[in-house]
C-alpha cells in the first residue's frame, strides 16, 4: 500500500479517506488520542507482502486502533495507540511490538529485525519526519551494537547534535576536553571514555566492567583524568556540561570495540 494511502491513519478524521484493513474491508477509524511510533528495520532480507499483511493483522489484533505502515521493503512503522489519556508503560509497548515480532519469528526464524520506539506522536505531526528521524536513530544504534528493541530517548542527544552548528559543537567539546584529548593522543589512552563511564555509573565497579577494565586500572585512569580537567564535579552545572561534552564527542566519533576499550 503506498505511503500516501496509509498516512490517513495518522491524520485528522475530517481529512482522512477510508483505510484498507488487512482482511480487505474498509473503515474510517476514530481518531482518539496519540500514537507511539516504533520503526521495525530489517537487517537481513526483506519481508514478503504476505508477511507484512500478517504483521498488520497482528498489530490490529493487539489493538484495533494500531496501524502498521510500510515505509519501504526494509522498514515498517508500527503505530501503537495510546488512547485519549495516553501513557503506555514500557512493558505494554514491548508487548505490543512483541505481538508483531512473534509473527515474524514464526515465518522467518532467521530474520533480524531491530526496533526503535519513539516519543508520543500527536495528531497532526508529520509522519514522514517522525519515521525518518527514527530510522536515522536506528542506524546510529545499530552502528553501536544496540540490537533488539531500543528507546529513541536513549539517543536524544544524537537528535540534538543534528540541530547544532558543527563549529559551535566542536568549540564546546574542545573547551571541555582539550587536556584530555591531548593526553589521549600522546599516550594512546582513552581517558575521555573512562571519565564518561565514571559519570554514567554511580558504582566504580560497574563503570570498570563497562570499560572492560580491571577495577584498579580503571581507578588509576580515572584519577589521571580528574587531574587533567578543570571542572568542579560538585557543581551540577559544571558536571552536566562535562558529561554532555563527553556524550557529544562519543556521538561524532567511532566507538572503540569491546576488545580494545582503551584504544584512542
Amino acid at each position: 500500500m503506498p505511503i500516501a494511502e496509509q498516512l490517513e491513519t495518522v491524520t485528522p478524521p475530517a481529512r482522512r479517506p477510508r483505510f484498507a484493513r488487512a482482511d480487505g474491508s474498509t473503515e474510517v477509524p476514530a481518531w482518539r488520542g496519540s500514537y507511539r511510533p516504533c520503526v521495525l528495520t530489517w537487517l537481513r532480507g526483506e519481508p514478503s507482502d504476505a508477511l507484512v499483511g500478517q504483521m498488520r493483522h497482528a498489530a490490529l489484533g493487539w489493538d484495533r486502533r494500531n496501524r502498521l505502515i510500510s515505509v519501504d521493503k526494509g522498514a515498517q512503522v508500527l503505530l501503537v495507540a495510546e488512547g485519549r489519556a495516553g501513557g503506555l508503560s514500557r512493558g505494554r509497548l514491548r508487548d505490543a511490538v512483541g505481538s508483531v515480532l512473534e509473527v515474524v519469528q514464526a515465518a522467518r526464524p532467521d530474520a533480524e529485525v531491530h526496533t526503535v520506539v519513539g516519543e508520543r506522536m500527536a495528531p497532526g505531526e508529520r509522519f514522514a519526519v517522525v519515521a525518518s528521524r527514527l530510522r536515522r536513530l536506528g542506524r546510529y544504534a545499530d552502528a553501536r551494537g544496540a540490537g533488539g528493541l531500543v528507546w529513541a530517548r536513549r539517543y536524544s542527544l544524537a537528535c540534538l547534535l543534528e540541530t547544532l552548528d558543527p563549529r559551535q559543537t566542536s568549540a564546546f567539546i574542545e573547551g571541555q576536553l582539550a587536556m584530555l584529548e591531548a593526553y589521549d593522543r600522546e599516550h594512546g589512552t582513552n581517558l575521555q571514555r573512562v571519565l564518561e563511564l565514571a559519570l554514567d555509573y554511580q558504582s566504580r565497579t560497574t563503570a570498570a566492567r563497562a570499560a572492560f577494565m580491571h577495577r584498579n586500572t580503571f581507578r588509576r585512569q580515572l584519577g589521571k583524568a580528574l587531574e587533567l580537567i578543570d571542572v568542579d564535579l560538585g557543581s551540577p552545572e559544571e558536571r552536566l556540561a562535562l558529561h554532555v561534552a563527553l556524550k557529544l564527542r562519543a556521538l561524532r566519533e567511532p566507538q572503540p570495540s569491546a576488545s580494545s576499550p582503551a584504544a584512542p
